[in-house]
């Protein structure tokens, strides 16, 4: 185990990371109005396949939990995503694009090339309501704190 040097040293109060609940809805919806910038800010890996998308959409209808979404606010009060991107990303492009067609999935065939627009009303209440953590990293906390977080979170 490496020992920190002073200068690797920092104050723990100095980190603010708040969890809150959410739905993919509210997600979507601030994503929309510009609140959640939805430019890769972190992003490392490359963009997922239609058919990885179309299962992360499949688990939603499935109510599968998702894993949690992290944010960094800035001091206007705009997030940007540090992890769950291609997550968010994907459910925009298939709430809002109507341009993301389901294919390649496993327990629900007969939702097989359907677009968002083609679900029910139910299944579509569904996306929008399940439920996300969100952890928001506030704006107080150091920049190179900041990016040492999204190191240890994108290495999980």
């Amino acid at each position: 185990m490496q020992t920190q040097t002073p200068s690797q040293a920092l104050d723990p109060e100095s980190i603010r990371i708040d969890t809150r609940h959410c739905s993919w809805g509210t997600l979507i919806d601030q994503a929309d109005n510009g609140a959640i910038e939805l430019a890769p800010y972190f992003r490392h890996r490359p963009a997922w396949s239609r058919a990885v998308k179309s299962r992360l959409i499949e688990s939603i209808l499935l109510q599968i939990p998702s894993q949690s979404v992290y944010l960094a606010e800035d001091r206007s009060g705009t997030y940007r995503v540090v992890d769950g991107w291609q997550r968010l990303s994907t459910l925009h492009e298939f709430a809002r694009g109507n341009q993301l067609a389901l294919e390649g999935l496993q327990y629900l065939p007969n939702l097989e090339g359907k677009r968002h627009g083609d679900l029910t009303p139910t299944l579509r209440r569904r996306i929008s309501n399940t439920p996300i953590v969100m952890h928001v990293i506030a704006p107080t906390t150091p920049d190179d704190v900041m990016h040492s977080i999204v190191n240890r979170i994108q290495t999980w």
